[in-house]
């Protein structure tokens, strides 16, 4: 909810409301947040076994 996103303060908050959201959205933006992840952040895809 909108109540939540603006109480979100922390780090960890702010990633749980990114992917609650992309959660929502679906497959189709779960493996666009996925496929960002692993360009953007080798190191934590690999730990995350995204890749």
């Amino acid at each position: 909810t909108d109540k939540v996103r603006r109480n979100s303060n922390t780090r960890a908050d702010k990633a749980r409301v990114v992917i609650d959201t992309v959660l929502r959205k679906g497959p189709k933006a779960s493996a666009a947040l996925i496929a960002a992840l692993c360009e953007e952040d080798q190191c934590l895809s690999t730990k995350l076994r995204l890749m």
